[in-house]
């Protein structure tokens, strides 16, 4: 196996639900040695409820239902897993006694709770000055909302990322068909990891990231706080239209609900677009000479495009205008990602195969790294599948010593 890029480093995964979690996962994908920290007394919210796949299975959360989440194995692969008692005072001692061999710790909490807890950076940094510690709560570690409680739906609220999704003219939306704050911040979390231990390397000094999922939001916003600033604009919900652009949506195809994406971003697509419908007379319609006149009849310019496009197969119609130059593509599903032949081609898919669910599809690591490419090498962590091998071979602890702690409910 190719050497991974970050094979050399420990990471402990405090992190639940979605951001904390993806965020280990990203790390864990690129060849990071992720130990996830768990509790049978608080389980992951990821683990928790009643599977979407295999059999039921009595005993539920307490069951086995805990390992058939897809997609907490999803967000978990390449990770072990180990399980404490966090009200027991020998636990926390285990976690610092871990943290100090460790390079790594990331959590998503509320602000404080790991100081309650006797984790926060403080602590662990006295034992461990090189350590890269990453708070990801919503809010940020300061400010008068730091103590706000809240999921993704909040912080996208609370950035405004959500006041402007919506059509036209209609009541706010929003969004949560796909949870844009937990992946960015997973994302720019891992990002900003990476520079903690590039600049450790440099100092061997360790250091403390506090990230705010709340301003990561406000930062993916830039036209339309620059709108505000420059402008005294306030973003509203426009649909699939452009402030710019026109043609720009999604127009009807043949079959049922059935469509194809079109932007134009400048004349040479617009003539392309005339040409690929078979409508080269649009080219010299008045209403339609020029990008700004295109966005002011744009109402007449959809109906238009959409009568042309609803007599063509999406996928036909978008091989023809990319021929032509135009931005174009099918509306595509969930279950076309999965059949697609340009993701088979590239192997965006991985087939993992679960102890407990068998053969499921997860979307693989994005990243083509050629020197150091991710890399899929276990399925997720089944509970405290790591247990021997932290306590005992990384601790020193011995196999008596591990059953004791089980005895005493500090390991479970």
């Amino acid at each position: 196996m190719a050497q991974q890029a970050l094979e050399r480093y420990r990471i402990l995964d405090f992190g639940r639900v979605m951001a904390g979690p993806l965020c280990g996962g990203i790390l864990a994908d690129m060849g990071a040695e992720v130990i996830k920290v768990e509790s049978r007394v608080h389980m992951e919210t990821g683990r928790r409820g009643r599977p979407v796949v295999g059999e039921d299975i009595a005993g539920g959360d307490m069951g086995k239902w805990p390992e058939m989440q897809p997609a907490f194995h999803t967000l978990n692969r390449n990770k072990l897993s180990i399980t404490l008692d966090f009200t027991k005072p020998k636990s926390i001692a285990l976690l610092r006694r871990l943290a100090a061999i460790s390079d790594v710790v990331t959590e998503n909490f509320a602000p404080g709770v790991m100081d309650r807890l006797g984790l926060g950076y403080r602590e662990l940094s006295s034992a461990n000055p090189s350590l890269v510690y990453l708070a990801m709560s919503g809010p940020g570690q300061t400010g008068p909302l730091k103590h706000i409680v809240g999921y993704a739906t909040a912080n996208q609220a609370l950035s405004g990322f959500s006041s402007f999704l919506g059509y036209e003219d209609g009541k706010v939306l929003g969004t949560m068909q796909a949870a844009y704050a937990d992946v960015s911040a997973a994302i720019f979390g891992a990002s900003a990891i990476c520079a903690a231990l590039f600049q450790r390397n440099r100092t061997g000094r360790g250091s403390y990231i506090d990230f705010s999922q709340w301003e990561n939001l406000v930062n993916v916003e830039g036209a339309p706080l620059a709108d505000y600033f420059l402008n005294g604009r306030i973003a509203t919900p426009h649909g699939n239209e452009h402030q710019t652009l026109a043609p720009h949506g999604n127009y009807h195809c043949k079959g049922a609900d059935k469509w194809i994406s079109i932007g134009v971003a400048n004349e040479a697509e617009w003539r392309g677009l005339c040409e690929g419908l078979t409508r080269p007379e649009w080219v010299n319609d008045s209403r339609f000479a020029n990008a700004r006149l295109r966005r002011k009849h744009r109402r007449e310019l959809d109906a238009f495009i959409n009568e042309s496009t609803v007599s063509w197969e999406a996928r036909e119609l978008t091989q023809r205008l990319q021929q032509y130059g135009v931005a174009a593509a099918p509306l595509a599903t969930i279950e076309d990602q999965i059949f697609d032949p340009h993701h088979k081609a590239r192997g965006t898919f991985l087939e993992v195969n679960h102890p407990l669910v068998g053969y499921e599809v997860q979307p693989g690591f994005p990243l083509r790294l050629s020197a150091t490419p991710g890399s899929y090498r276990r399925h997720a962590p089944t509970l405290g599948n790591g247990n021997s091998y932290v306590f005992c071979e990384q601790l020193g602890l011995s196999p008596d010593d591990l059953d004791a702690l089980a005895t005493e409910g500090v390991v479970a």
